[in-house]
């Protein structure tokens, strides 16, 4: 009875599911971008905190829909065993996908190579999947270097109204996880790293015009 009616209320308080800053700033799952941009007048805020082999390190996000389809922010990372780095990134999707149409988008994590310079290139389909409960189920696919290593790919797919689960293969390991849209926050937890490297998040957007 008691898991029942926690259940209930996690749906009364779920929020839509809508796009999230991923552990890299920028909009998408993971690791890898999607073709999706914050909305003009958007801001996210956020932190992600990735345990691995040589200890914990946390980044610190934020990001702006400065116009239509344009989005700009920075991370700042802080490594358990060595320096502060602040990288900028932007995002530009100059297809939005519309009426079920492939969304398209170019961006620059890191551009003054503060840790690692990647630049991308990514697009994003919904599908059309009958007798299923899934809901937009959406391919990613892209190309980049630096961080994302060559061709990238990812599959998402929403849950019911505030459930994102999606898996993604970031250039050279396959990650996975899932994102929760509850009282306008985005929690998220997955395992990056052929499933070796646990990752959390909590982000929030809001429109500020």
């Amino acid at each position: 009875m008691r898991s029942l009616a926690f259940a209930l209320l996690l749906l009364l308080m779920a929020g839509a599911v809508a796009a999230a800053p991923s552990m890299n700033g920028y909009t998408g799952l993971l690791a890898v971008p999607t073709a999706d941009s914050l909305r003009a007048g958007e801001v996210a805020l956020g932190a992600y905190v990735l345990n691995q082999t040589a200890g914990r390190h946390t980044t610190y996000l934020g990001s702006f829909g400065a116009s239509k389809g344009l989005e700009v922010g920075l991370t700042n990372v802080r490594f358990k065993a060595g320096p502060r780095e602040t990288m900028l990134f932007a995002k530009y999707t100059f297809l939005s996908g519309e009426d079920g149409k492939t969304s398209v988008a170019a961006g620059i994590y890191d551009p003054t190579n503060e840790v690692e310079s990647t630049a991308y290139f990514v697009a994003s389909r919904s599908l059309k999947m009958r007798g299923t409960k899934a809901v937009n189920p959406r391919v990613h696919l892209g190309a980049g270097g630096g961080l994302l290593d060559g061709v990238f790919a990812g599959f998402s797919v929403d849950v019911g109204r505030a459930l994102t689960a999606m898996v993604e293969f970031d250039g050279d390991k396959i990650n996975g996880g899932a994102r929760l849209y509850i009282m306008g926050m985005n929690l998220t937890a997955g395992w990056l790293d052929g499933l070796r490297r646990a990752v959390f998040g909590i982000t929030h957007t809001a429109h500020l015009r």
